[in-house]
């Protein structure tokens, strides 16, 4: 199955579109990753119909733009997405994962 991947940038206005089990949002990020203080980061494994969709969620809560590059554990190929200041992000990086849960490598820069 090829790997599908699409990036959401939200600018400003983020809202769940679907219902969300809060249970899989966590933060899941590697303790050894790099990052800028006034930006979150949290993962979430959605489950649509018989698999997960890995979901990244990047909350700037800077005065200015950050660019932000992730991996993860289960689709090592690099994403990157430029958060404009006081804006949220979502990157989709694995649809149709069987996998509940993922750990993220999110390393953000100015």
């Amino acid at each position: 199955m090829t790997v599908a991947m699409m990036v959401f940038a939200i600018a400003g206005l983020w809202q769940e579109k679907t219902p969300v089990n809060r249970a899989f949002l966590e933060t899941s990020v590697r303790a050894d990753s790099p990052q800028v203080a006034c930006v979150t980061v949290t993962t979430e494994a959605r489950f649509a119909g018989l698999a997960y969709n890995h979901i990244v969620h990047i909350a700037n809560g800077c005065s200015v733009s950050m660019t932000c590059t992730m991996t993860t554990d289960v689709n090592p190929e690099a994403q990157t997405v430029t958060v404009p200041p006081g804006s949220r992000a979502e990157v989709v990086t694995f649809i149709g994962s069987p996998a509940s849960a993922f750990t993220a490598d999110v390393r953000c820069t100015r």
